[in-house]
This record gives C-alpha cells, structure tokens and sequence, in this order.
C-alpha cells in the first residue's frame, strides 16, 4: 500500500498509519496540510453513493459528522472580512461555532438514519387510518 503503513504497536497489534494525501490546493506549510490531508471517515464515506443507507454508508456518515475535521470558514484575524474586522476570533469563538457546526452535521446525519423509517410509519398509519382502522394517540 503506498497510501498507509501498517506497523505493530506496543502489543504487537497491526495498526495502520496513513500517510499524507497530495494535495496541489494547500501548500506544505500552511499547517492545514498535516490536518487535511489524511484519510478520514468522509474519504470512506464518499466510497458510497449518496442514496445508499446501508450499515456501512451510514457508519462512516455518523463518523465524519463526529469526528472529522471541520472548516469554519472564520477566516483569520489578519483578514479584512467584514466579520474579523468587527471583533477577533477568539478561541471562545471558534470553539462555539464549531460545537454548533457538530450538532448541525449530526442532527443532518439523524434525520437523514431515520427518514425512510418515519415515512414507512406515517404510511402504515395513514393506510390504518384509511381503511377504517383505529387512531392509536400513544404511538405518537
């Protein structure tokens, strides 16, 4: 594998290690090269089709919701956006906005799991209640 080194650890376990991507966009020293550039859920993710909610597919979604790394295009202090003009992005800040950003990619990830399962579970009830059937209010 030219892509990830697999070694032994301390208990002589396999693990693998990967190593950098190439990437022409960002330059070696801009620090986002040794964050970015490693392969993460979303490179598995994106190994499925988008339509797919299979175990797997929604293993590696909820995983880079989770866990991989997040651009939050706050730009940086020395930038004459409007935004870091008005006040400096402080670690408060940037500690915020990525805490929401995290809920948000999550509560996507959810709705996205439990979609086609709410929808089959409206349908039943409608077809129940179409048919005569009767209005259960505790299911809901």
């Amino acid at each position: 594998m030219t892509k990830t080194e697999i070694v032994p650890d301390n208990s002589g376990v396999l693990m693998a290690l990967p190593k950098p991507l190439p990437s022409p966009s960002v330059p070696p020293d801009s620090g986002l090269a040794s964050s970015y550039n490693y392969l993460n859920f979303a490179s598995f993710a994106s190994l499925f089709p988008s339509v797919d909610q299979s175990g797997p597919a929604m293993l590696f979604r909820l995983g880079a919701s989770l866990f991989d790394p997040i651009n939050l295009h706050l730009g940086s202090q020395n930038s004459t956006s409007p935004i870091a003009m008005l006040s400096p992005i402080t670690p408060d800040i940037s500690n915020r906005v990525t805490i929401l950003r995290r809920k948000t990619s999550l509560g996507n990830w959810l709705e996205d799991a439990i979609k086609s399962n709410v929808e089959g579970d409206l349908k039943k009830e409608a077809n129940g209640l179409a048919s005569g059937g009767m209005f259960h209010p505790d299911i809901f």
